[in-house]
């Protein structure tokens, strides 16, 4: 041993101890390293193989390919048998009712199911003309209150309908009318010894409010009577008119009736065919 070898043992009794801890360590930390990469590479593979394990087979997608098929078909027939009911309520002017049993509450169903489907928007649409349609009638006849409910259903099942501002019109044109005074008409009544009925040429004309009361009136006689009536009128018009009005009258009830064309119009009632 050299002298500084031996100077530095004197020195330092530990030195060599320590040196030969810090080789010790060396070597365990590389041990630990290596098991380290080890594992890491373990690990990584372990991750492939999940991902591996993970992806679905062909036979799993073959089979979920399928299922949709099977719950697209199921959802057109769906749509079918809503669009088919839909049709027979509209047909039979079951509109907004029954509650769950109606036109709009098919169409509106089938939008659930598909949002963008042109037949159930425009069987929506025909279901507010129906109203508007309604309305109409309404008015002519002089129901008027009934009018405006149909308006209002045509107004929130479609507000952009073009047919309900003139509709709404001619209901404020008959409103201000029925709010005029009547004129006075002589009243119809049967003729002595007589089953005829004359009807005044000028109110018949105007299609007077006061003569379509009166021959309301005189409907009611005929069903007590259950007759037929035949109609005299200048042209087929009128004709039509005096049978509608006192057709308005009785609801539910056949009218049993003819029209013929004279130069005084009458009402002659006749005993039942």
């Amino acid at each position: 041993m050299n002298p500084k070898s031996r100077f530095i043992s004197r020195q330092w009794p530990a030195f060599d101890e320590f040196a030969e801890r810090v080789v010790k360590n060396s070597v365990l930390v590389t041990a630990l390293a290596g098991t380290l990469v080890v594992s890491l590479l373990q690990g990584c593979g372990a991750g492939q193989q999940t991902q591996a394990q993970t992806q679905p087979s062909e036979a799993q997608l073959a089979s979920e390919a399928e299922q949709k098929r099977r719950w697209q078909r199921q959802r057109a027939d769906n749509i079918a048998a809503l669009l088919n009911q839909a049709e027979q309520a509209l047909a039979q002017d079951k509109l907004t009712t029954p509650v769950h049993d109606n036109a709009l509450d098919r169409y509106q169903a089938v939008l659930l199911m598909e949002p963008g489907n042109t037949a159930a928007k425009s069987g929506i649409d025909r279901v507010a003309q129906r109203y508007c349609r309604l309305a109409y009638g309404a008015i002519q006849s002089g129901r008027l209150q009934q009018a405006q409910a149909y308006l209002t259903k045509a107004q929130g099942i479609n507000p952009k309908l073009v047919a309900i501002a003139p509709l709404r019109k001619q209901l404020a044109a008959a409103r201000t009318k029925a709010r005029q005074p009547k004129q006075p008409v002589g009243p119809i009544e049967l003729q002595a010894n007589s089953n005829k009925v004359s009807l005044p040429a000028t109110p018949l004309g105007r299609r007077s409010e006061a003569l379509a009361d009166a021959l309301k009136t005189l409907a009611l006689q005929v069903k007590e009577q259950d007759a037929y009536v035949l109609i005299v009128a200048r042209n087929d018009a009128e004709g039509r008119w005096v049978y509608q009005t006192m057709k308005s009258a009785l609801p539910g009830y056949r009218l049993r009736g003819n029209i013929e064309l004279g130069q005084v119009p009458q009402i002659e009632l006749q005993a039942p065919l």
